[in-house]
Parts: structure tokens; sequence; C-alpha cells
């Protein structure tokens, strides 16, 4: 019921995306819903994007509802070390817009703690106050 849409990426890569975002859908968006090469967290092969499994999957931005199979995986996601890395309600700290199809790998121990403190990952990281 959920597919990997996106894991580790080079800068090559990104830069691609990046560029074929921009002719597609123009700078705002682009802006909006893609890292610019070397910024993204695909780089560092600790993030994922995952989307439901449908015929109409989008690699930008895929659907990925608080309900059946994903809505079990956010419960479970922790016990993996996986984080929900751009939350809507920590969009001011993170600068990123709410994205529930971006996973990050923080481990295990770390994944529950985040979870269990309501913190984003600066925050956890103590890099805003």
């Amino acid at each position: 019921d959920i597919v990997p849409v996106s894991g580790y990426r080079s800068k090559a890569e990104q830069l691609a995306i990046f560029e074929d975002a921009l002719r597609s859908h123009g700078r705002e968006f682009t802006e909006t819903f893609v890292a610019y090469p070397g910024c993204s967290e695909h780089q560092t092969g600790l993030a994922i994007d995952l989307g439901e499994n449908r015929p109409d999957l989008d690699f930008l931005c895929p659907q990925f509802p608080d309900e059946g199979a994903c809505r079990a995986f956010r419960a479970r996601a922790a016990d993996y070390g996986f984080i929900l890395r751009y939350t809507e309600e920590k969009q001011d700290v993170t600068k990123i817009i709410y994205e529930p199809w971006h996973w990050r790998y923080v481990g295990v121990e770390n994944a529950k703690a985040i979870k269990a403190s309501g913190k984003c990952l600066e925050e956890y990281l103590g890099a805003v106050s």
C-alpha cells in the first residue's frame, strides 16, 4: 500500500529535479516543494519520500494520507528509527512546508525521543531555542 518514491539523490540528480520542476511548474512551486541542489536531505542518504501506492503517484508531492496503511506507518515509524521530518506544527522552525511524505532516519533511540518530546529535529538537536 506504500511505495518508496525517492531515496538517495546525488547533487546532479537534485539539480535535474530542480531544473525540471522550474520548467514544468515555475519558480514559486519549485522553491516551495524542491530543495536547492546541495541543500536536500536526500543527498545525505538519510531521507526517503514515501507515497500511497496509486496510479497517479506524484513524484514531487506524493499522497501520504493520515489513514489506512499510511496511518499505521506513522504510528510505528519511530520503532524503526524514522521521524516525519517536516510537520505542519513546526513549519516556523524548519522553514519547510508540511511534507507528510518525507521521512528521515535518525535511529530508533532518537526517533522515539523526538516523537515523545513533540520537538522537530532542529529543536531536539538544540539548533534553535
